[in-house]
């Protein structure tokens, strides 16, 4: 069985590398990606991921802060 993965990551640079050579690296299937916290906090209870990939340095809340919200979720 896959590993369902969401990624946070503000770089599109990184999101594309990470998108392409995780799946490769294992079972891993990334049910979304998001480029700001508050997008990912809107939308990520529709995946309910097994794994989270966080950047700790988003714009306007900081990855911590999202970890935190997302708990509570």
């Amino acid at each position: 069985m896959a590993i369902s993965l969401v990624i946070i990551e503000d770089d599109r640079g990184m999101c594309a590398m990470l998108s392409e050579s995780l799946p490769v690296v294992g079972s891993m299937n990334i049910v979304g990606i998001y480029y700001t916290a508050e997008d990912a906090l809107e939308k990520i209870v529709q995946h309910n991921p097994d794994v989270i990939l966080m950047d700790l340095h988003l714009p306007n809340m900081s990855g911590i802060e999202c970890t935190r919200s997302i708990l509570e979720i």
